[in-house]
Protein backbone atom coordinates (compact mmCIF):
# COMPACT_ATOMS: atom_id res chain seq x y z
CA UNK A 1 0.00 0.00 0.00
CA UNK A 2 1.07 3.47 -0.75
CA UNK A 3 0.80 6.40 1.69
CA UNK A 4 -0.31 6.41 4.98
CA UNK A 5 -4.39 5.68 5.55
CA UNK A 6 -6.08 7.06 8.84
CA UNK A 7 -9.22 4.93 8.81
CA UNK A 8 -12.06 4.76 11.60
CA UNK A 9 -13.48 2.06 13.45
CA UNK A 10 -16.21 1.96 11.37
CA UNK A 11 -14.15 -0.29 8.79
CA UNK A 12 -13.10 -3.12 9.13
CA UNK A 13 -9.68 -3.42 7.13
CA UNK A 14 -8.90 -5.90 4.42
CA UNK A 15 -12.55 -6.74 3.97
CA UNK A 16 -13.31 -8.27 0.50
CA UNK A 17 -16.50 -8.71 -1.40
CA UNK A 18 -16.99 -12.01 -0.24
CA UNK A 19 -17.97 -10.90 3.39
CA UNK A 20 -19.49 -7.44 2.76
CA UNK A 21 -23.32 -8.96 2.71
CA UNK A 22 -22.74 -9.67 6.22
CA UNK A 23 -22.44 -6.09 6.70
CA UNK A 24 -24.89 -4.65 4.23
CA UNK A 25 -28.70 -5.76 4.40
CA UNK A 26 -28.16 -7.25 0.39
CA UNK A 27 -24.97 -7.20 -1.80
CA UNK A 28 -24.23 -4.16 -3.41
CA UNK A 29 -24.73 -3.73 -6.95
CA UNK A 30 -24.31 0.21 -7.77
CA UNK A 31 -21.03 2.21 -6.55
CA UNK A 32 -21.89 6.08 -7.07
CA UNK A 33 -18.83 8.27 -7.54
CA UNK A 34 -18.87 12.14 -6.15
CA UNK A 35 -16.72 14.03 -8.90
CA UNK A 36 -15.13 16.75 -8.20
CA UNK A 37 -12.13 15.85 -5.43
CA UNK A 38 -12.48 12.14 -6.22
CA UNK A 39 -13.03 11.26 -9.92
CA UNK A 40 -11.44 14.95 -11.01
CA UNK A 41 -9.66 17.05 -9.36
CA UNK A 42 -10.66 20.75 -8.61
CA UNK A 43 -8.32 23.97 -8.74
CA UNK A 44 -10.11 26.95 -7.97
CA UNK A 45 -7.32 29.42 -8.65
CA UNK A 46 -7.82 28.26 -12.45
CA UNK A 47 -10.85 30.09 -12.55
CA UNK A 48 -10.35 32.66 -9.74
CA UNK A 49 -7.01 34.52 -11.18
CA UNK A 50 -8.16 34.88 -14.48
CA UNK A 51 -11.49 36.38 -13.32
CA UNK A 52 -9.85 38.45 -10.64
CA UNK A 53 -7.38 39.73 -13.24
CA UNK A 54 -10.61 41.01 -15.58
CA UNK A 55 -12.49 42.40 -12.75
CA UNK A 56 -10.02 44.17 -10.45
CA UNK A 57 -10.48 41.81 -7.89
CA UNK A 58 -8.81 39.48 -5.42
CA UNK A 59 -8.80 36.02 -6.32
CA UNK A 60 -10.28 35.37 -3.01
CA UNK A 61 -12.96 37.83 -3.32
CA UNK A 62 -14.03 36.37 -6.00
CA UNK A 63 -14.49 33.31 -5.08
CA UNK A 64 -16.42 34.75 -2.04
CA UNK A 65 -18.62 36.12 -4.90
CA UNK A 66 -18.84 32.74 -6.91
CA UNK A 67 -20.17 31.01 -3.79
CA UNK A 68 -22.42 33.31 -2.40
CA UNK A 69 -23.70 34.82 -5.20
CA UNK A 70 -26.79 34.23 -7.59
CA UNK A 71 -25.25 32.89 -10.44
CA UNK A 72 -23.35 29.60 -9.68
CA UNK A 73 -25.34 27.55 -7.23
CA UNK A 74 -28.45 28.07 -9.53
CA UNK A 75 -26.49 27.23 -12.48
CA UNK A 76 -25.30 23.69 -10.92
CA UNK A 77 -29.56 23.37 -10.26
CA UNK A 78 -30.04 22.75 -13.88
CA UNK A 79 -32.24 26.96 -13.37
CA UNK A 80 -30.66 28.31 -16.80
CA UNK A 81 -28.52 27.89 -19.18
CA UNK A 82 -24.87 28.80 -19.47
CA UNK A 83 -25.82 32.29 -21.27
CA UNK A 84 -27.59 33.24 -18.04
CA UNK A 85 -25.20 32.19 -16.24
CA UNK A 86 -22.22 34.16 -17.80
CA UNK A 87 -24.84 37.38 -18.07
CA UNK A 88 -25.18 36.86 -14.14
CA UNK A 89 -21.65 36.03 -12.99
CA UNK A 90 -20.36 39.22 -15.21
CA UNK A 91 -22.77 41.79 -13.77
CA UNK A 92 -21.85 39.89 -10.03
CA UNK A 93 -18.25 40.48 -11.05
CA UNK A 94 -18.71 43.64 -12.89
CA UNK A 95 -16.53 42.91 -15.35
CA UNK A 96 -17.03 42.64 -19.41
CA UNK A 97 -16.34 39.56 -20.42
CA UNK A 98 -17.52 37.83 -23.59
CA UNK A 99 -19.36 34.39 -23.19
CA UNK A 100 -16.73 32.71 -25.10
CA UNK A 101 -14.34 33.73 -23.08
CA UNK A 102 -15.98 33.23 -19.63
CA UNK A 103 -16.62 29.22 -21.26
CA UNK A 104 -13.25 28.99 -21.91
CA UNK A 105 -11.74 30.18 -18.63
CA UNK A 106 -14.85 28.18 -16.19
CA UNK A 107 -13.52 24.64 -17.23
CA UNK A 108 -10.35 24.63 -16.58
CA UNK A 109 -11.15 24.35 -12.69
CA UNK A 110 -11.23 20.61 -13.52
CA UNK A 111 -8.53 18.30 -14.29
CA UNK A 112 -7.47 14.65 -14.18
CA UNK A 113 -7.37 12.40 -11.94
CA UNK A 114 -5.36 9.55 -13.53
CA UNK A 115 -4.79 7.06 -10.62
CA UNK A 116 -8.25 6.10 -10.19
CA UNK A 117 -7.88 4.68 -13.97
CA UNK A 118 -6.96 1.47 -12.97
CA UNK A 119 -9.37 0.94 -10.05
CA UNK A 120 -12.26 2.06 -12.07
CA UNK A 121 -11.45 -0.61 -14.76
CA UNK A 122 -11.29 -3.18 -11.70
CA UNK A 123 -14.60 -2.06 -10.28
CA UNK A 124 -16.67 -1.82 -13.74
CA UNK A 125 -16.26 -5.84 -13.95
CA UNK A 126 -18.22 -6.05 -10.76
CA UNK A 127 -20.53 -3.33 -9.95
CA UNK A 128 -22.69 -1.02 -12.43
CA UNK A 129 -20.49 2.65 -11.90
CA UNK A 130 -22.79 5.76 -11.52
CA UNK A 131 -21.29 9.26 -11.55
CA UNK A 132 -23.33 11.20 -8.78
CA UNK A 133 -22.57 14.89 -8.47
CA UNK A 134 -23.06 18.46 -7.78
CA UNK A 135 -22.30 20.34 -11.02
CA UNK A 136 -23.02 22.53 -13.57
CA UNK A 137 -22.90 21.62 -17.78
CA UNK A 138 -20.06 22.75 -18.61
CA UNK A 139 -17.83 21.15 -15.78
CA UNK A 140 -19.52 17.64 -16.40
CA UNK A 141 -18.58 18.32 -20.31
CA UNK A 142 -15.00 19.39 -19.30
CA UNK A 143 -14.65 16.34 -16.94
CA UNK A 144 -16.23 13.51 -19.61
CA UNK A 145 -13.45 15.49 -21.91
CA UNK A 146 -9.97 14.81 -19.67
CA UNK A 147 -11.17 12.02 -17.16
CA UNK A 148 -10.47 8.45 -19.62
CA UNK A 149 -12.52 6.64 -16.32
CA UNK A 150 -16.08 8.11 -17.10
CA UNK A 151 -15.92 6.49 -20.36
CA UNK A 152 -16.77 3.33 -18.15
CA UNK A 153 -19.82 4.40 -16.30
CA UNK A 154 -22.90 3.79 -16.83
CA UNK A 155 -25.13 6.35 -15.88
CA UNK A 156 -25.11 10.11 -14.32
CA UNK A 157 -26.60 11.63 -11.36
CA UNK A 158 -26.34 15.31 -11.95
CA UNK A 159 -27.71 18.26 -10.22
CA UNK A 160 -28.00 20.22 -13.47
CA UNK A 161 -30.52 17.42 -14.63
CA UNK A 162 -31.78 16.18 -11.20
CA UNK A 163 -32.72 20.09 -10.02
CA UNK A 164 -31.08 20.06 -6.43
CA UNK A 165 -27.87 19.28 -5.13
CA UNK A 166 -26.62 17.10 -2.58
CA UNK A 167 -26.82 16.98 0.57
CA UNK A 168 -31.06 17.48 -0.66
CA UNK A 169 -32.72 14.12 0.23
CA UNK A 170 -34.58 14.61 -3.25
CA UNK A 171 -31.47 14.51 -5.36
CA UNK A 172 -30.74 10.85 -3.79
CA UNK A 173 -34.63 10.01 -3.95
CA UNK A 174 -35.00 11.71 -7.78
CA UNK A 175 -31.64 9.82 -8.51
CA UNK A 176 -32.66 6.40 -7.59
CA UNK A 177 -35.78 6.75 -9.62
CA UNK A 178 -33.94 7.39 -12.52
CA UNK A 179 -31.66 4.08 -11.60
CA UNK A 180 -34.31 2.21 -10.81
CA UNK A 181 -32.46 0.80 -7.70
CA UNK A 182 -33.17 0.65 -4.25
CA UNK A 183 -30.79 2.79 -1.47
CA UNK A 184 -29.53 -0.72 -0.31
CA UNK A 185 -27.93 -1.62 -3.61
CA UNK A 186 -25.87 1.46 -3.34
CA UNK A 187 -22.65 2.64 -2.02
CA UNK A 188 -21.74 6.43 -2.26
CA UNK A 189 -17.73 7.38 -1.93
CA UNK A 190 -17.77 11.24 -1.66
CA UNK A 191 -15.14 13.57 -0.38
CA UNK A 192 -18.11 15.38 1.89
CA UNK A 193 -20.54 14.16 4.31
CA UNK A 194 -23.90 13.64 2.89
CA UNK A 195 -26.43 12.04 4.87
CA UNK A 196 -29.65 13.84 5.95
CA UNK A 197 -31.09 12.83 8.94
CA UNK A 198 -32.57 14.16 11.74
CA UNK A 199 -29.78 12.24 13.73
CA UNK A 200 -26.97 15.21 15.38
CA UNK A 201 -23.57 14.40 16.15
CA UNK A 202 -22.71 11.76 13.49
CA UNK A 203 -19.59 13.55 12.40
CA UNK A 204 -18.46 14.54 15.64
CA UNK A 205 -18.48 10.74 16.48
CA UNK A 206 -17.00 9.63 13.19
CA UNK A 207 -14.17 12.01 13.66
CA UNK A 208 -13.47 11.04 16.94
CA UNK A 209 -13.62 7.67 16.27
CA UNK A 210 -10.85 7.68 13.82
CA UNK A 211 -7.78 8.01 16.02
CA UNK A 212 -4.98 10.37 14.09
CA UNK A 213 -7.87 12.15 12.29
CA UNK A 214 -6.19 15.69 11.45
CA UNK A 215 -8.21 18.23 9.43
CA UNK A 216 -5.38 18.84 7.02
CA UNK A 217 -5.55 15.54 4.86
CA UNK A 218 -8.27 14.92 2.80
CA UNK A 219 -10.89 12.53 3.76
CA UNK A 220 -13.85 10.50 1.98
CA UNK A 221 -16.99 8.81 3.39
CA UNK A 222 -18.40 5.60 2.35
CA UNK A 223 -21.45 5.90 2.60
CA UNK A 224 -24.86 3.17 2.40
CA UNK A 225 -27.97 4.98 1.19
CA UNK A 226 -30.10 2.99 3.26
CA UNK A 227 -29.08 5.77 5.94
CA UNK A 228 -30.16 8.36 4.24
CA UNK A 229 -33.58 6.73 5.40
CA UNK A 230 -33.09 5.49 7.97
CA UNK A 231 -31.21 5.50 11.77
CA UNK A 232 -27.19 6.24 11.27
CA UNK A 233 -25.19 3.37 12.73
CA UNK A 234 -21.73 4.06 13.03
CA UNK A 235 -20.18 0.59 11.86
CA UNK A 236 -22.29 1.18 8.61
CA UNK A 237 -20.19 4.23 7.63
CA UNK A 238 -16.19 4.13 6.79
CA UNK A 239 -14.29 7.49 7.16
CA UNK A 240 -11.14 7.15 5.42
CA UNK A 241 -8.33 9.64 5.29
CA UNK A 242 -5.80 10.02 2.89
CA UNK A 243 -2.11 11.29 2.96
CA UNK A 244 -1.72 10.48 -0.09
CA UNK A 245 -4.14 10.88 -3.31
CA UNK A 246 -3.94 7.07 -3.99
CA UNK A 247 -4.44 5.61 -0.44
CA UNK A 248 -8.56 6.42 -0.74
CA UNK A 249 -8.77 3.91 -3.85
CA UNK A 250 -6.83 0.99 -2.58
CA UNK A 251 -8.88 1.33 0.44
CA UNK A 252 -11.88 1.10 -2.06
CA UNK A 253 -10.49 -2.05 -3.90
CA UNK A 254 -10.06 -3.98 -0.62
CA UNK A 255 -13.39 -3.19 0.04
CA UNK A 256 -15.62 -3.95 -3.17
CA UNK A 257 -12.92 -6.39 -4.80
Amino acid sequence: MQGEVVVSQAIIKGCSKNNMAARWPVDISTIIFDLGGVLVLTQWDKVTQPLAELSGLSAERVLDEIVSGDAYHPFMRGEFDEWEFHRRLSEQLKMDLSPERLFEIWPNIITPNGEINTLIEMLKRHYRLVLGSNTDVLHHRRSIEVQEALQHFDDALVSYELGCCKPDATFFRRGLEKLSASPEECMLIDDGYFCPTPRKGIFQKLLRASRGFQSNHPYYFFTHLSMIWGSVRLRQMALVQSRSGTSIFWIAARCFL
